[in-house]
């Protein structure tokens, strides 16, 4: 574990703040020790605003508050020096957790005359599981400046092998950058606050090898000038995960009782560039939590208060989770010196906000309560009460109504429910009272109601817009202190310890069930030894264990990017996580798209190169991986066991993952609700499913990985070294069964080999729709020609292969040209036309190898009946006569039909019918047997009543008799034969027709009223989601 401590100049720093801070309060009027308030005067004490934005001017002026990081250990230490000066009793709680590092990275500029320019540069969060370091000598190329980053930005730029220079304000454009072989991306930080969604863009949850930086906004005039001059650049990204040593600040504050109320906050912070999450607006609940702690120390209260800073808000409440498994399960509260009644959070603070809300859950992120939970309401209930009671004192509301205008009643909204719980919440949240409610505890969060918190993530210094609005939060604060100093001194509790003391699983069923747990999970990571035949720990590998599906074989994780608990595999391959909700508690369960989708905590687990950042080993999804050991738990035991199975792995990322004829990726989700069990929580829910193939056998591998979880366009296919394999991707599988005909085919084709070479080697798959595009039309149109050589064709498949080859030839030229918008269009409407045409012709093939099974037992049976009738020869000429007549009947059947040219294996489906005719005629003997002995046994109970021949003779002799009747009458035989050729060949060029679709241009006889679309749905009723926003 690591503990990046700050220099002596930064320490040096942090006493002078602190004897600032010291000499600015003793100005300010604070009872001396020992006197004591009025419980009004305690209740109503108004928090000092200068004072927090003192704390919040010193905590975001340590740098980065990312868990792990220098900053957060300065704010540490500036929290315990300051609850020290208020006489409380300091305790610091170590845990460790796994954290991006950002150990350093550089942009260099050489410019055509030889000057050099070294600029600080950052990395940006990883991937997934990929930070994507660069090697340690950099990526080297021509820097491109291609403003925010759109297709037509690109045009006329030689992007590929370049490092691409990028306004921060361009959503998830970075793609096209990678799409088009750029080696890395330089994002140019704005001269203002951005909104939060463009932190989220800049990040995938998939594990795509990437390097991202960002440069601040000082830079971006000579980053463009050194772009326009054709100058080379070289970046350098040091960015790793870590284990590091965190902590969670306690102060003490002893009353008169061990029961004990927690008042907590987190003091870390988070960007989308984590070593410039310098967040004021984070710092604010922390700093009010120190002036909270200043106010109450003041006298000795009823109840105990511990103040509580937890860190790790961001890496799946770590600092949360860590504090309930140490203090809530510990031994203080086995023996009763230590009784946590109560934990009141204060999330986030946001001046442009308007009232207070209280949370108890999650949108689904961790934790939620199911709706089957109704028994929540029954928890909370004196707590509401209370709530109340305590908005309602005279001398409160006189004071919010003169702020606001507003009574503290409606001021506040409490959501203590089992549904609808995220309140005003607008994007998906995690609270840091969840944990401590989770062990049956009496935990909810207050926090600013009616705030869009555009400015969570960001890498811009934020504190000049809080010094501007902080006044704003008076009213907020004023109430917060109220209520907490309430509850503090409320002598008349409203539970029994009994009733909310912690437990490790606590389930209640009934109409007003209640489920609660904290459950540890205990793992292993293995490898499967094909010498061995057994499975092998694999050590130091990277794990996570987040919320998530399963779909087919493949595991999908929530799209929520911080709720995925990380951690290192020991020497042995085990790890451990702690805080995992028990079966019921799983946020998702429910019905989705008409199929039921079961959440479950699932774990994967990953090795990378550390220099280059590529994927050695990857989860197996193979027969030996979690087809055998499905690495998923919804625990109800403590602890519970899951095993992750990975094996090395060549890798193939593959981009522009959508339905090609509408241009839509799987999923799109519903922002504000990130589990897939709540409705609605989809504005698309099609579904698709990326698959490998063994390319030589067209069949699953035994080892074999798929990341792919359809709310993004990107995914990964893992296939083993010294093999080859095909991509498919199938359409579907949510809110309709997966397709039948995949919408993509990679298998390397060329004109020589349409049907492919397989990929052999790790690939990032550029200019993907090409590549698509390519792969589809030439084993489509390969297809199509051997069917047509041998007599079929349709008209329509013709139509839709030209119109592909056109369009592919207007992308190529396009692409030639470094039209990069235009080339794409192109490409993807080349690849929805080769998609049509794929279908058509793989029906027609399909049709083909149906009915060449048919014929093929024609035939066989045709090679008996024909050498009775024709050669009529015995003994072994027999059979050598039987052998060359069915040789030619299928030779001549080849000539007319394509089935044997189609089919996968002729020979393969010959030796089927074969086998099912002999088993037919072996069936048929069997059951004429039984019916025999059956009706034996009915003689000897009954006697004989009626002549019984055996109905299998009968058939044998029937052949005979009219093979010889036939040979007997040639002439006859021929004639009659004669005639049913020509019925038949009458018959079937009659019914014989191919489909076609085309475009009929219809004139219209006046001018349109307007320009756009008309949306109905029903009559004259607009969709819901516009008059819904109306």
């Amino acid at each position: 574990m690591e503990r990046f401590k700050g220099s002596r100049e930064a320490k040096v720093g942090v006493i002078a703040i602190l004897l600032a801070l010291a000499l600015a309060q003793m100005g300010e009027s604070l009872p001396a020790s020992g006197s004591s308030f009025s419980d009004t005067q305690l209740q109503l004490s108004e928090p000092n605003i200068e004072a927090i934005l003192k704390h919040v001017r010193v905590l975001s002026s340590f740098g980065s508050r990312v868990t792990g990081y220098n900053g957060c250990y300065l704010a540490a230490d500036y929290i315990a020096s300051q609850l020290k000066s208020y006489g409380l009793d300091v305790e610091e709680h170590n845990y460790s957790v796994v954290v991006p590092v950002d150990e350093g990275s550089e942009l260099t500029l050489t410019f055509r005359n030889g000057t050099r320019v070294v600029l600080k540069a950052y990395a940006v969060w990883p991937n997934g599981i990929n930070p994507s370091p660069t090697p340690p000598g950099g990526l080297e190329g021509p820097l491109l400046y291609v403003r925010t980053g759109s297709l037509s930005d690109f045009n006329g730029k030689p992007v590929k092998e370049a490092i691409v220079l990028m306004d921060y304000e361009s959503g998830d454009n970075w793609l096209n950058a990678a799409k088009l072989g750029a080696k890395a991306v330089v994002f140019i930080g704005p001269d203002k606050l951005p909104p939060y969604f463009e932190a989220l863009a800049k990040f995938l949850d998939t594990p795509v090898n990437f390097p991202r930086l960002y440069v601040s906004s000082s830079y971006g005039n000579l980053l463009r000038y050194a772009a326009e001059q054709g100058a080379s650049a070289v970046v350098i990204s040091k960015i790793a995960w870590k284990t590091v040593e965190a902590v969670n600040v306690i102060g003490v504050l002893k009353g008169s009782t061990n029961d004990t109320i927690l008042i907590t906050a987190h003091y870390d912070s988070w960007s989308v560039v984590p070593a410039l999450a310098t967040s004021a607006h984070e710092a604010l609940a922390p700093a009010f939590l120190l002036e909270l702690a200043r106010i109450l120390s003041g006298q000795k209260p009823y109840r105990t208060v511990w103040f509580v800073f937890f860190s790790g808000h961001w890496q799946a409440l770590a600092g949360a989770r860590e504090f309930v498994e140490r203090y809530y399960f510990g031994p203080d509260v086995a023996s009763g010196v230590f009784k946590p009644v109560m934990l009141v959070n204060i999330g986030h603070l946001d001046p442009r906000g308007f009232g207070l809300q209280l949370l108890r859950g999650g949108s689904g992120t961790f934790y939620a309560t199911t709706g089957n939970a109704g028994g929540i309401t029954l928890r909370y209930a004196w707590v509401l009460k209370k709530v109340r009671d305590y908005l309602a004192d005279p001398a409160l509301r006189d004071s919010i109504v003169s702020m606001t205008g507003m009574d503290p009643l409606s001021y506040v909204r409490d959501f203590f429910t089992n549904d609808m719980y995220w309140g005003t919440e607008q994007y998906p949240y995690m609270l840091d009272s969840e944990p401590a409610e989770m062990s049956r505890g009496v935990s909810f969060t207050i926090q600013t109601a009616f705030a869009s918190k555009q400015w969570l993530g960001s890498p811009v210094n934020d504190l000049e817009v809080v010094e501007r609005s902080a006044q704003a939060l008076k009213p907020q604060l004023l109430v917060i202190t109220h209520l907490v100093s309430s509850f503090v001194n409320e002598k008349e509790w409203g539970y029994r310890w009994d009733e909310i003391s912690p437990s490790r699983l606590y389930i209640v069923p009934g109409g007003f069930s209640q489920y609660a747990g904290f459950i540890t999970v205990k793992g292993k990571v293995v490898q499967y030894n094909f010498t061995s035949g057994w499975y092998s720990p694999v050590p130091n590998a990277l794990v996570r264990v987040y919320l998530g599906f399963h779909s087919g074989s493949v595991y999908s994780p929530f799209p929520y990017p911080f709720n995925k608990i990380i951690t290192f595999a020991d020497e042995n391959g085990e790890f451990e996580v702690h805080g995992l909700a028990p079966y019921p508690f799983i946020p998702g369960l429910g019905a989705v798209g008409g199929g039921l989708v079961r959440s479950m905590y699932v774990a994967d687990a990953w090795v990378l190169n550390k220099t280059t950042g590529d994927i050695l080993y990857a989860p197996d999804l193979g027969l030996y991986g979690s087809k055998a050991l499905p690495p998923r738990v919804s625990p109800l035991t403590h602890p519970d066991y899951i095993t992750v199975v990975v094996n090395r792995f060549n890798v193939i990322t593959l981009f522009d993952l959508v339905n090609p004829k509408e241009g839509r990726p799987s999923i799109i989700p519903d922002p504000r609700i990130v589990t897939y069990g709540d409705s609605p929580n989809f504005f698309l829910s099609l579904g698709g499913m990326l698959q490998v193939q063994d390319f030589e056998s067209k069949g699953e591998p035994l080892v074999y990985g798929i990341y792919y979880n359809g709310f993004e366009t990107v995914g990964i296919a893992f296939f083993l070294p010294r093999s080859r394999a095909a991509v498919l991707f199938k359409v579907g599988g949510l809110a309709r069964p997966i397709g039948g005909r995949p919408a993509l085919v990679l298998v390397n084709a060329t004109r020589d080999n349409p049907e492919g070479w397989g990929i052999g080697e790790s690939c990032s798959v550029e200019l993907s729709p090409f590549r698509y595009a390519q792969d589809l039309l030439l084993v489509t149109k390969s297809r199509y020609d051997n069917l047509q050589s041998r007599g079929v064709r349709s008209a329509s498949a013709e139509e839709k292969i030209k119109i592909a080859e056109s369009l592919f030839s207007n992308a190529v030229s396009a692409l030639e040209n470094k039209e990069y918008d235009k080339a794409y269009a192109s490409a993807m409407a080349a690849w929805s036309a080769a998609y049509s045409a794929y279908e058509e012709v793989m029906a027609l093939i399909d049709d083909s190898s149906r009915t060449g099974l048919f014929f093929f037992a024609f035939i066989i049976a045709s090679t008996f009946f024909v050498e009775r009738l024709a050669l009529h020869s015995d003994g072994l000429k027999r059979l050598f006569s039987m052998v060359l007549l069915g040789a030619l009947l299928l030779f001549s059947f080849s000539m007319v039909h394509p089935a044997l040219n189609v089919m996968t294996s002729p020979p393969m489906a010959i030796l089927g019918m074969l086998v099912f005719i002999l088993f037919a005629l072996t069936a048929g003997v069997l059951a004429d047997e039984t019916q025999r002995v059956m009706k034996e046994t009915a003689y000897k109970l009954l006697g004989a009543h009626i002549a019984e021949h055996g109905r299998l003779g009968l058939v044998a002799t029937s052949f005979t008799t009219a093979i010889e009747g036939m040979r007997k009458r040639r002439t006859r035989s021929l004639l009659t034969l004669a005639t049913l050729v020509a019925v038949a060949v009458a018959v079937t060029s009659l019914t014989s027709m191919s489909p076609y679709i085309g475009v009929e241009e219809v004139a219209v006889g006046r001018a349109p009223a307007y320009t756009g679309l008309l949306l109905k749905s029903g009559l004259g009723t607009p969709p819901q989601d516009v008059y819904h926003s109306v």
